[in-house]
């Protein structure tokens, strides 16, 4: 905790706060974005984890909404896609919610000629991902989120990233200290990082 002290995300800890992360993020995607080229990079490798699709096209337009209908971000990207971004920290999805952003969007933007798709942020833990996945939208936890940034964090020299990945990259050394860590010393990390892990390994 001691060398995350000053860490901005120490302190902005709820969904609000991420959201505002995730939207600074993607909007270093748009060709018109202040030049910054791993930004750059780190925001278009975001988005094609999001949309696989993205992979063989070029990023040229991003328009971001935040709070719409209250779906957390919904991020128009090159007049094409709709991005619904769902964002968790310690909450899951509840009431269907996911069912009911898609549609709401579909009605409104499928008529236009935009393929609608979702994403489901999660940097906490979530022992069943089954309706997400039924909603049909991708996924990014905490693991997959350090694989996008890890490549980025000797060349990425903005403070706001850097605190980011700093904090998230703490968190999961925290969870994985269950490993090395007498169990009468565990934390809330220790333990959800060891039922996280018996989960993935199916035992």
């Amino acid at each position: 905790m001691e060398k995350l002290q000053n860490n901005l995300f120490t302190y902005a800890t709820s969904e609000l706060s991420q959201d505002a992360f995730l939207c600074w993020l993607i909007s270093f995607a748009d060709s018109t974005a202040e030049k910054d080229s791993h930004l750059q990079s780190c925001a278009r490798k975001f988005l094609c984890t999001a949309i696989p699709a993205l992979e063989n096209e070029t990023i040229n337009k991003i328009k971001i909404n935040k709070q719409y209908k209250h779906i957390d971000a919904l991020i128009t990207i090159n007049e094409k896609y709709e991005l619904i971004i769902e964002d968790k920290t310690y909450t899951e999805e509840h009431n269907d919610q996911l069912h009911r952003y898609t549609k709401e969007i579909e009605d409104e933007f499928t008529d236009k000629g935009f393929k609608v798709k979702g994403l489901y942020y999660k940097i906490g833990f979530q022992n069943d991902y089954s309706a997400i996945q039924d909603a049909g939208y991708e996924i990014i936890d905490r693991s997959t989120m350090l694989e996008i940034l890890n490549p980025f964090k000797e060349k990425i020299k903005n403070q706001i990233w850097q605190d980011y990945y700093e904090f998230l990259d703490d968190f999961e050394k925290r969870a994985q200290e269950f490993k090395t860590e007498a169990v009468k010393n565990w934390t809330w990390y220790q333990v959800y990082g060891f039922y996280d892990d018996l989960q993935k390994s199916n035992f």
